[in-house]
């Protein structure tokens, strides 16, 4: 009987060995030998310890242990080490044997397990692949029969048609997809079938369950089974419909933003930080050739062009407000530019940087405005203003002449006059004349003929009067507080003149009769649209019994007809021995 066990040990594929109650090994088969290499003559030194992995020992001396109570474990599974260090993973049995000297060994038989449990490894691996790739979060994937019934989908697919995982499993796919794809997707199907492509890859559109179209790139492969027919479809579905409507909606902006490009009666070109044209539309070609004589040509350069046609210094010019422009400025010139058939137009050029947010700006759009026909017409209304002008001002110095001419008849009548009431009176229209006439001389004398600078012409009218009154003995002191800048037409110039030529008239005849130091204060001011002119006296006032609006007196009839001329108010404050103020006060609101 032991002849036939050694037999059997001997010839057996599983790994057997026997080891005393120390670990020592006292029997190993030729199996063991075999798989785990070691020699048999170095056996007898080596215990089991120097044969298991270090990280399992604990555990088999927990083992080995419990067999003096159950005698027998079965399905150990334990990791040997080679003697080339590598590992064995073994499954088996150990028991105990007593001896006669009651002293109890160890006996395990094992298999070795390592390729299967290698195999068992890599497939939990795949299997954990696939899983980590069938559950990801961006790309729709379904596991299809090969009728198109959906067996298997991921969550993502779920996601996409709206539908939940229980409800695609009893869909088609052909009920999924698009009415107008479905003819496409079927042929393609049976291709996939009659393995004339095994992999399909195009652009579909599904439809949810809430029936909204799912734009994607569809990618169909055919798996086959062990006799290369086909088993199953895999399926992978990219969701593309937010970049999809993205894109219509770019193509469709581009395709607007072209058509005003191209149809915009004005110039339009992009040109980059090399000075080089990279997009125009047909009105700037048609400029181009109409000023070089030549078509352009995307990525030319129109560096050489600026210099031709403006000269080294505008160029520069140019070049500067480019660069300017390329750092986000924007920028505007209008320049008279010479052809190459030796006329000339003028160009107004608006250039604006093509901002890219996150991004430095690379190109500059040049919006350009043919303004020659503006140009001409502004030069001839220059023209035309002038000779108007000129022919005002030569209005205006025929009337102050005209004007003198009447001052001048009136003086020499006065000489054959003998009345002093009606020299008086002669003098008092010359005045009123000269008042006018002083308008007239310095709208002729101005710039601007249209307005007159209240303050020099009231300096000048009170210098007249001070030098032509003879109404008392002791000379008139003036005093003005008059702003400089403001600036009345016509209409207002004269009606002003004319009352502050009889108030000042009228205060220098009967203000100052027992006055030795007589003043009058002329102020003229201007706050927002309303002026204010004020005339003060130091003399005797005015007569109490006297209403100043209802008065026979000339002068003051004049005053009022010229207040209310200009939409003016007025009114006057006196008291008998401290003078008399008249405050008038109209709204001016021309520039």
């Amino acid at each position: 009987m032991d002849k036939i066990y050694k037999t059997v040990t001997e010839n057996t594929s599983d790994l057997i060995f026997a080891t005393d109650k120390l670990g020592n090994f006292i029997y190993v088969n030729d199996a063991w030998i075999q798989h785990l290499g070691y020699k048999r003559e170095f056996i007898h030194v080596l215990n089991i310890k120097d044969t298991i992995h270090p990280d399992y020992f604990s555990s088999y001396n927990q083992i080995i242990s419990k067999l003096q109570y159950l005698q027998k474990i079965e399905n150990i599974e334990i990791p040997f080490i080679k003697s080339n260090g590598r590992i064995l993973i073994a499954e088996g049995t150990i028991i105990t044997h007593e001896t006669a000297e009651r002293v109890y060994n160890t006996i395990a038989i094992f298999k070795n397990v390592s390729g299967k449990k290698l195999a068992e490894d890599k497939a939990q691996l795949n299997e954990e692949r696939y899983k980590a790739v069938f559950e990801q979060d961006f790309l729709g994937m379904a596991i299809l029969d090969v009728f198109g019934k959906i067996q298997q989908a991921n969550r993502m697919m779920s996601e996409i048609l709206e539908y939940s995982l229980y409800e695609l499993q009893s869909k088609n796919i052909l009920e999924l997809t698009h009415q107008d794809d479905v003819e496409k997707s079927a042929k393609l199907n049976m291709d996939l079938l009659n393995l004339v492509v095994k992999r399909s890859n195009h652009e579909k559109r599904l439809v949810s369950s809430s029936g909204k179209i799912r734009y994607g790139n569809e990618s169909l492969l055919v798996v086959l089974d062990s006799k290369n027919n086909p088993d199953y479809f895999l399926l992978f579905f990219e969701d593309i419909t937010e970049k999809k409507l993205a894109n219509e909606k770019f193509i469709e902006q581009s395709a607007k933003l072209r058509a005003i490009f191209n149809s915009s009666s004005q110039s339009m070109v992009t040109v980059n930080q090399k000075l080089e044209v990279t997009s125009y539309n047909q009105n700037f070609a048609s400029v181009y050739e109409r000023v070089t004589g030549n078509q352009p040509t995307i990525y030319q350069s129109i560096k050489p062009i600026f210099k031709e046609i403006f000269g080294e210094e505008h160029a520069r010019y140019f070049l500067d407000m480019h660069h300017d422009s390329l750092q986000g400025k924007r920028n505007h010139f209008e320049r008279k530019i010479n052809l190459w058939n030796n006329h000339h137009v003028w160009i107004e050029v608006y250039l604006d940087p093509i901002i890219i947010p996150g991004r430095k700006t690379e190109e500059i759009s040049y919006v350009i405005h043919d303004i020659t026909e503006k140009k001409n017409i502004e030069e001839d209304i220059k023209h035309s203003l002038l000779e108007k002008e000129i022919l005002l001002k030569e209005v205006h110095h025929r009337v102050k002449n005209n004007l003198q001419v009447i001052s001048s008849i009136l003086n020499l009548q006065s000489n054959y006059i003998r009345d002093n009431d009606t020299i008086e009176v002669m003098r008092e229209i010359q005045n009123r004349i000269k008042s006018m006439a002083l308008i007239h001389e310095n709208l002729y004398q101005n710039q601007d003929i249209s307005k007159l600078n209240v303050s020099e012409y009231i300096r000048m009218l009170v210098h007249n009067l001070a030098h032509t009154t003879t109404y008392h003995p002791h000379k008139v002191i003036f005093d003005f507080n008059l702003e400089e800048a403001i600036m009345l037409d016509l209409d207002h110039s004269i009606p002003c003149g004319l009352i502050i030529n009889e108030i000042v008239s009228n205060a220098c005849k009967h203000a100052f009769s027992d006055v030795e130091n007589p003043r009058i204060e002329i102020l003229f001011r201007k706050e927002k649209e309303l002026i204010t002119l004020k005339i003060s006296d130091n003399g005797k006032g005015f007569p109490e019994a006297l209403n100043f609006r209802d008065t026979e007196s000339l002068g003051m009839q004049l005053v009022m007809a010229l207040t209310d001329q200009i939409s003016g108010n007025i009114n006057m404050q006196t008291a008998p021995g401290k003078g008399t103020s008249f405050h008038i006060t109209f709204t001016y609101n021309k520039k």
